[in-house]
């Protein structure tokens, strides 16, 4: 066995710790980025949930205005239409980030699927807010504010989130 001269070592260690960083790096990006505002409208919010036989329901944001359409589905052509559209008080915005807080959107991961399941409930959420970006999409899994995947039923802080959303436009998302 051949011993490595020592400039060849400290190569090699600096090439193993370069590795390591890019291995926590490449973790660390299955999860949503970001810390969550404490007050005030976000740049930017889109929110989605549906599913097959139910209709779909979207909630945007607009400025300072958060808007709630919702499509039908009947098996016909489908109809949007606005339901809600409000400009939430700045006490309203506290409220809908500490209930995100709460439920821990933060800490949600890119994506929750159920794997085998092709029809069911779906639901997206794109916040943009203080230069930081927080996505996150579902297929019959929901989070939990630890950020744990459960497959079929909506966890307890993934129906807060959509609650908290719906209170921003004083109507019922579910």
């Amino acid at each position: 066995m051949s011993r490595l001269p020592s400039t060849s070592r400290h190569l090699r260690a600096r090439v193993g710790a370069a590795l390591a960083v890019a291995v926590l790096a490449l973790g660390a990006c299955d999860a949503a980025t970001g810390p969550l505002p404490r007050t005030g409208a976000p740049a930017d919010l889109e929110f989605s949930m549906g599913g097959f036989g139910t209709g779909s329901t979207f909630v945007e944001s607009r400025a300072d205005t958060v808007i709630l359409r919702r499509v039908g589905w009947d098996g016909g052509p489908a109809e949007e239409q606005e339901v809600a559209r409000a400009v939430p008080t700045a006490e309203e915005w506290r409220a809908f980030w500490a209930a995100a807080e709460r439920a821990g959107v933060g800490e949600w991961k890119r994506e929750y699927v159920a794997e085998g399941v092709v029809d069911g409930h779906g639901w997206s959420l794109r916040v943009v807010s203080g230069g930081h970006t927080i996505e996150s999409s579902g297929s019959n899994a929901y989070p939990d504010r630890l950020g744990r995947e459960h497959e079929f039923e909506m966890t307890d802080d993934f129906r807060l989130f959509v609650d908290a959303l719906g209170e921003l436009v004083d109507t019922p998302l579910q």
